[in-house]
């Protein structure tokens, strides 16, 4: 049996384990973009197990890869037809 169920199929593209600074609650979740249903989630894993599964964009993109910069900030590549865009991911300043 698969330990996260993403049904109906979202096309996954990319996966990075988050370690940072500007995202810290995130550090040692996964991150997982997705093609057709252009959506970020957020697995959180404890005991080599998925505990929650969050959307952090919906209907975003087509997600072609999820990286982290050295700040911490999230950067993800998107396809756009023949062109594409990259998007970064920061706090918001408080």
């Amino acid at each position: 049996l698969p330990a996260v169920d993403f049904t109906p199929a979202p096309a996954l593209s990319d996966l990075t384990f988050y370690q940072g600074t500007a995202f810290p609650e995130w550090n040692g979740d996964a991150l997982v973009g997705s093609l057709k249903a252009g959506t970020l989630y957020r697995v959180r894993v404890g005991n080599n197990v998925p505990t929650e599964v969050e959307r952090l964009l919906v209907n975003f993109g087509r997600m072609r890869d999820v990286t982290i910069g050295p700040e911490g900030n999230v950067f993800i590549a998107l396809e756009h037809n023949e062109n594409g865009s990259i998007w970064r991911l920061r706090p918001i300043a408080q």
